[in-house]
């Protein structure tokens, strides 16, 4: 995990978001209470359908102890919507709703760390 980054900095002082980071991928997220939101999340194109994803979303669920979900949105704008749909229900992730231009995932925690 790369730690305090530029980056990592300004989304924590301008957004009051965080950041985890690696070579191939990042993802910014806010908790409020027992909810973890992805905001966004990046993966190098030559890494994608190789397991970056998963790999980083794995670190995510291992530093959100407190979070019952991880939720995001999946916008429907983004010229790779479908790519991230299909990636996110191949993670666990399900459809829970949808708005004019997104579509909402959930993961839920309480779940993985019953099978666990």
């Amino acid at each position: 995990m790369i730690s305090d980054t530029l980056y990592a900095q300004y989304i924590k002082e301008r957004q009051d978001h965080r950041i985890l980071e690696n070579e191939h991928a990042f993802i910014t997220y806010q908790i409020k209470d027992k909810e973890c939101f992805i905001v966004d999340m990046f993966v190098r194109k030559e890494y994608r359908r190789k397991g970056a994803g998963l790999s980083i979303l794995n670190e995510l669920k291992a530093i959100v102890e407190g979070c019952a979900v991880i939720t995001a949105n999946i916008w429907l704008w983004d010229s790779n919507c479908h790519g991230t749909l299909q990636g996110a229900l191949a993670c666990g992730f399900k459809l829970v709703g949808t708005g004019d231009a997104f579509i909402r995932v959930v993961f839920d925690l309480r779940k993985e760390k019953s099978n666990g």
